[in-house]
């Protein structure tokens, strides 16, 4: 019998707010089912999950699509693709590695067109923006007990 194929599917927060759900791309399928079957790591989702990749936006017209950045959320095994331009990109980063604006926009942009730079550059600043006030806010929670003393 046929050994079927695991698609991966990501549910993706998109800057805008709305989540969509993604088919990994071929090549990140592999490393996660390496990952997953070869490593026996257990916690293989956690590989994706809290981090960033680029996705299309729109349908691919001249082998061009909208790209940006989106933050994953859910990660789940299907065993059929995606049958439209749901696709996500090869590149992404982990959250800590938006600390680093420069380099992770560096390595995110990879060779797409001066429009997707621009859309994956304020994503990434979104990202980053939303990544550090969420930082500051739970200090502010930590020192608002001891302020009140």
């Amino acid at each position: 019998m046929a050994k079927r194929h695991q698609y991966f599917w990501c549910l993706v927060e998109l800057p805008n707010g709305k989540r969509e759900w993604y088919c990994i791309s071929k090549v990140l399928r592999k490393a996660l089912l390496w990952e997953k079957n070869y490593l026996h790591n257990q916690y293989w989702r956690n590989t994706l999950i809290g981090s960033y990749l680029n996705v299309a936006r729109t349908r691919y017209h001249h082998n061009r699509a909208i790209i940006t950045v989106g933050k994953v959320i859910r990660v789940k095994i299907l065993y059929y693709p995606t049958r439209d331009w749901h696709w996500t990109r090869n590149q992404f980063i982990a959250a800590g590695q938006l600390n680093n604006f420069a380099t992770a926009y560096n390595y995110m942009k990879h060779n797409y067109a001066w429009y997707n730079k621009l859309l994956i550059h304020h994503a990434l600043r979104h990202w980053r923006r939303k990544r550090v006030s969420k930082k500051v806010f739970s200090a502010l929670k930590m020192l608002r007990p001891k302020l009140n003393k």
